[in-house]
């Protein structure tokens, strides 16, 4: 699989200024590169890096570097497929299992872009969109960065 950078935003026609394509949503993209932001929530960084497994086979996808309501950074040893959707788990910390949450948050989701880590180049970063998140769910991750953030500003 091709380790490159790539976004799953559709190009289209409408500008005119040589190879630089424009998507629907006004985002210009250089070589896949998205030059601003798509996500309409800032990503939060957790204390924990937290693990994702495929639901279907047990099979370890990466850490979650960071996570917002509508998607999450995931750090592994193997790029995640392009447009591929997922079916995962996120494993929660004891602290939160002990107050009576369930051991694991399932989540599905899409792959949207993928590139060798900045700081690292052994690990693949992965970002992810979340599909038919319910509100149970969004209900938790807020949980998660409520409790477990970084210090700063906290968004969802």
């Amino acid at each position: 699989m091709d380790s490159t950078l790539s976004t799953a935003a559709p190009a289209s026609k409408g500008r005119d200024d040589g190879d630089q394509p424009y998507s629907e949503k006004g985002v210009f993209m250089a070589e896949g590169l998205l030059l601003a932001e798509q996500r309409r929530q800032n990503r939060r960084e957790l204390l924990y890096y937290l693990r994702v497994t495929d639901r279907q086979n047990g099979e370890d996808l990466g850490r979650m570097a960071d996570i917002h309501g509508q998607g999450m950074l995931i750090l592994g040893d193997k790029p995640l497929e392009i447009g591929l959707a997922y079916q995962a788990d996120l494993e929660l910390p004891k602290t939160l299992i002990d107050q009576g949450v369930q051991p694991k948050l399932p989540l599905d989701f899409e792959a949207v872009w993928s590139r060798p880590g900045p700081r690292n180049s052994t690990y693949q970063e992965t970002g992810v969109r979340f599909l038919n998140l319910d509100a149970d769910g969004l209900s938790l991750i807020r949980k998660l960065i409520d409790i477990f953030s970084m210090p700063s500003a906290k968004s969802y």
